[in-house]
């Protein structure tokens, strides 16, 4: 069966929202739950990605190994070979454990694995982000927490929320709290990414509050603009102020995924008594803030996921333009997968109906 293609947003530079309409929504209900779906996810998605699994000191301090978890097995990075090995079950011997030619390679403090030999490398697979990904992660950067988590929902939907901005004053209204009118906010969509960033004065989160002084008792510069990229399919990177993190989406079965996060800090060079204490407070400041952040998202995928599995849904499956970084990434999941529309139309009224897959 010939392949469609999908209607193509023009890539424009330095702009606001790069649609002035609503968009269709590009996937059903179903390809939120489908066990094929999610095999050929796996396959063509993710098995060429790579894969952030962890941090350099996760391989240093004398340690032998250092495990993870990739849809739903156990792996072992063996530090000193810089090689990837099925994890030992306690009926197996050290001997016993499986070799293979997974790639393991570090950009800046972040440990990346492929558990394919051939495709792009790493650098290739970053792209354009690659230097910027290095030095944001570098050696002024401590993470101070690690979180993965186990979320009752489809690895899509967790994409998806994290690439709007309207649940913030529902969901986060005591961490976020507000979203950023239109004439601050700036669309980047391309192939294989999408960028947002957010350029404005110090009355939103990132830089309210103690900023100032904690900069300076740091003697740090943090930058003002908030900039969030995913680079496909699931590799998640920002930055806000004093704290940056990544963002690894990775599928266990049709409605589970796993979540796991680094968050880092600004820590600075200053090395005396009252930076060592502001460091504290910064840390700890953060893993309240950002864990909250986590539940309070958890909490809604849960009911979104609930929702997609509803014998009913509503009619039309519209995407507003502030939202259009969702449209992009469905797109891209839709092509790599056969998952084809077979009619849609943008407009308020639209709707869709479905071949389910070519």
């Amino acid at each position: 069966m010939k392949r469609r293609r999908f209607f193509y947003l023009p890539v424009k530079e330095d702009v606001m929202f790069q649609s002035d309409t609503h968009l269709p929504q590009l996937l059903a209900p179903v390809h939120y739950s489908d066990p094929g779906l999610l095999e050929r996810e796996v396959q063509k998605l993710m098995m060429p990605a790579w894969h952030c699994v962890g941090n350099i000191d996760d391989l240093s301090q004398g340690k032998e190994c250092y495990r993870f978890e990739l849809f739903g097995k156990m792996y072992e990075i063996d530090g000193a070979r810089r090689s990837i090995r099925m994890a030992a079950t306690p009926s197996q011997s050290r001997s016993d454990r499986l070799y293979f030619s997974g790639r393991v390679q570090v950009v800046g403090k972040l440990v990346f694995v492929s558990l394919s030999n051939a495709g792009q490398s790493l650098r290739e697979f970053l792209g354009t982000h690659y230097d910027y990904i290095r030095d944001l992660f570098g050696g002024q950067w401590q993470r101070f927490l690690v979180a993965p988590q186990i979320v009752k929902a489809n690895w899509k939907g967790l994409v998806e929320n994290i690439l709007e901005s309207y649940h913030l004053e529902e969901v986060h209204k005591n961490t976020f709290r507000t979203f950023p009118s239109a004439d601050v906010c700036f669309h980047d969509l391309h192939d294989s990414w999408s960028g947002y960033t957010e350029r404005n004065e110090s009355e939103h989160s990132h830089l309210r509050g103690g900023v100032a002084t904690i900069s300076r008792l740091l003697k740090v510069n943090p930058h003002p603009e908030y900039r969030h990229i995913i680079i496909y399919p699931n590799c998640v990177i920002a930055r806000m102020g004093l704290f940056n993190w990544i963002q690894t989406i990775l599928p266990i079965t049709p409605v589970q995924s796993m979540n796991y996060w680094q968050f880092f800090f600004l820590r600075g060079e200053k090395k005396n008594p009252v930076a060592w204490a502001t460091s504290e407070l910064l840390k700890n400041w953060g893993r309240r803030f950002f864990m909250k952040a986590l539940e309070e998202d958890n909490q809604v995928l849960e009911g979104v996921q609930a929702g997609l599995q509803s014998v009913s849904h509503p009619k039309g499956g519209l995407i507003s333009a502030r939202e259009e970084r969702i449209f992009h990434f469905q797109r891209h999941a839709a092509e790599q997968t056969g998952v084809v529309p077979v009619t849609y139309a943008t407009g308020r009224d639209s709707a869709m109906k479905w071949s389910g897959t070519c």
